[in-house]
C-alpha cells in the first residue's frame, strides 16, 4: 500500500528522499530474511554479520530522513563514484586474474562515460564528494572523509557502536574473530565452532529486529517534503497515526526480543543440567 501510494509518484517527481528510503527499506527486508534463514540453520555468526549490514542501512536511512532532500540526491548520485572505481579496478586487474576464464574488459567508451560523469559530479559537489564510501554525506556533516561513526553520532545512534563492532568481528580476519569462535558449552569447556550450533542466536536476532524497525520507521514516518495537494489530511495529522503504528511495531519487536532471550537462557539451563553443573550466579 505504501509503495502504491508513494513509489511511482516519487520517481515521477524526482523525490530522491522517498526513493532512497524505499530502496533502503527493501534491502533491509531482504537481509532480514537472510538473517532468519541463517538463524534457522544454526549459523549465528553469519546472522550477526548480516544484522551488521542492517544497522548500517538503518543509520543511513535516518540520516537521509533527517536531512534536506539534496542529501538524498547526493546519496543516489554517489553510485557513479562507486561504479567508476570498481570498473577501473576490474580492468586493471583483469589481464592477470580472470582473462583466461573468458571475462571481458569493460569497454573503454563505457569507462570514459563514467569518468566524465564522475568529473561532472566533482565540479558540482566538490572533491570531497568523490571519497568513498560516504563522500555523499561530506557537505552535510562538514567533514572531508565522513565515516559510519560520524553518521551514527549525527542521528543519535552511537550507543549501538559496541554491538556493531561485536557483529563485525567475524566479517574481518583479525585474531579476535578467532577467539569468538570458541563457545563455552554446558560442560564448562570451550569448543571451536566449525559448523552450525544452537547457541548465540538471540543476539543477531535482536540486532536484526531493531534495525528493521528503525529502517521501516524512517520510511513510513511522513515529512514535509512528501506532502501533496491530494492528501486528505496534513502531514502533522498523519504523523500522529504513523507514530502510533511505529510504537505498536516497537512493542512487537520487544516481545520478539524477549522470546529469543528466554529461549537462549532455557538452552543454557538445559545444558547445565545435562552436564550436572549448577547455575552460574544468582
Amino acid at each position: 500500500q505504501f509503495n502504491k501510494r508513494w513509489f511511482i509518484p516519487a520517481r515521477a517527481a524526482g523525490d530522491h528522499k522517498t526513493i532512497s528510503l524505499i530502496d533502503l527499506d527493501a534491502r533491509c527486508l531482504r537481509i532480514a530474511q537472510e538473517v532468519l534463514v541463517l538463524l534457522c540453520g544454526g549459523f549465528a555468526f553469519g546472522a550477526h554479520a548480516r544484522a551488521r549490514t542492517m544497522h548500517e542501512l538503518a543509520v543511513v536511512a535516518f540520516f537521509i530522513r533527517d536531512n534536506p532532500p539534496d542529501v538524498a540526491h547526493r546519496y543516489r548520485e554517489h553510485s557513479v563514484v562507486e561504479r567508476h572505481k570498481r570498473a577501473v579496478e576490474y580492468n586493471r586487474t583483469l589481464p592477470r586474474t580472470h582473462a583466461h576464464l573468458g571475462y571481458k574488459p569493460i569497454e573503454e567508451e563505457a569507462v570514459r562515460a563514467m569518468t566524465q560523469r564522475r568529473k561532472g559530479l566533482e565540479e558540482q559537489y566538490g572533491a570531497d564528494f568523490l571519497n568513498v564510501p560516504h563522500g555523499w554525506a561530506a557537505a552535510a556533516l562538514g567533514k572531508r572523509r565522513p565515516t559510519l561513526r560520524d553518521l551514527e553520532e549525527s542521528v543519535d545512534m552511537g550507543h549501538n557502536r559496541p554491538f556493531y563492532a561485536w557483529s563485525s568481528q567475524d566479517v574481518h580476519p583479525g585474531s579476535h574473530g578467532n577467539e569468538l569462535s570458541y563457545l563455552e558449552r554446558g560442560s564448562g569447556a570451550h569448543s571451536l565452532t566449525a559448523g552450525p550450533s544452537n547457541t548465540g542466536l538471540a543476539d543477531p536476532a535482536q540486532g536484526a529486529l531493531i534495525s528493521l524497525h528503525q529502517t521501516t520507521t524512517a520510511l513510513c514516518t511522513p515529512f514535509a517534503e512528501r506532502e501533496s495537494p491530494e492528501d486528505s489530511c496534513p502531514v502533522m495529522e498523519v504523523q500522529a497515526y504513523r507514530v502510533a503504528e511505529g510504537r505498536a511495531l516497537g512493542e512487537l519487536v520487544e516481545k520478539a526480543q524477549q522470546t529469543f532471550v528466554e529461549a537462549d537462557r532455557k538452552l543454557e539451563e538445559e545444558e547445565r543440567r545435562a552436564w550436572g553443573n549448577p547455575p552460574a550466579g544468582p
